[in-house]
């Protein structure tokens, strides 16, 4: 839903949008290029593991990170805000 509503926005040339599977991925174009802002879905790391989320922190440091969950998921949510 997020990406469809900023996809929406994009073709606006109100920003530029890129979007990745993983947390690797995500390390990987932030290696690339800077960001703005990062938005994470909480299930990438209950998939993927703190330790992953925690290297994407450490690596975009400046970046804000936003983190998205399910109102089911709001526990696992603030874990990873909180760490």
């Amino acid at each position: 839903l997020i990406r469809n509503i900023l996809t929406e926005e994009v073709s606006l040339s109100l920003f530029d949008l890129r979007t990745t599977r993983s947390i690797k991925q995500a390390q990987e174009a932030v290696s690339e290029e800077k960001f703005d802002v990062i938005l994470i879905d909480v299930t990438s790391y209950k998939s993927e593991g703190k330790e992953s989320f925690h290297e994407l922190y450490a690596q975009a440091k400046k970046t804000p990170i936003i983190v998205l969950c399910e109102l089911n998921s709001k526990d696992l949510a603030k874990e990873a805000v909180k760490e």
